[in-house]
């Protein structure tokens, strides 16, 4: 836990190990979710969203990526928690959120992480990467809103998708 330092003249000379942090003359264990890479230091440092790592860790490579269906939101993570609907699922190397399958969306206020609930597609729309996109033909008063109406005029009415791709809020196909 500890090693004397060059020249040390006694125990009160004692540095402390990486994935220790210094309490007076005490070194003690980094937490969960934290790591210290530095000989000697007083504090912990967070491993970043997306990983976890048991008490003691001593450098960053050893905060552990969370695995597939698992996910940590936020910094300082003792463990990975699964995503929470079945209908939702870590994609590619993310494992900061949990996304809803293709024909389910989230909620434009849901929260980051494995408390997502993922809603099943409303008609005259299709859902993509948790958004809910109108089809031609359908509108709706407000983009947060789920519920979408038929045309009276369909012409007038243009797929949302087209306009959420000039905003950047679409990847382009």
């Amino acid at each position: 836990r500890s090693t004397l330092a060059a020249g040390a003249a006694s125990v009160a000379d004692c540095i402390c190990a990486p994935g220790y942090l210094t309490n007076g003359a005490d070194c003690e264990q980094c937490p969960a979710g934290y790591y210290q890479d530095d000989k000697g230091a007083g504090a912990c440092k967070p491993c970043p969203p997306g990983t976890y790592s048991p008490p003691g860790t001593p450098a960053l490579v050893d905060c552990l990526p969370c695995n597939p269906q698992t996910v940590a939101p936020r910094e300082g993570t003792a463990q990975c928690t699964p995503c929470g609907d079945e209908r939702a699922v870590t994609m590619d190397d993310n494992r900061v959120d949990c996304f809803c399958q293709p024909g389910f969306h989230s909620r434009w206020d849901s929260p980051l992480g494995a408390e997502k609930a993922c809603l099943s597609c409303p008609r005259g729309a299709r859902c993509e990467g948790d958004r809910v996109v109108g089809l031609d033909g359908y509108w709706r008063a407000n983009w947060r809103k789920g519920t979408l109406y038929k045309c009276a005029r369909p012409e007038h009415c243009r797929a949302e998708d087209r306009g959420m791709r000039a905003q950047g809020i679409l990847a382009a196909p």
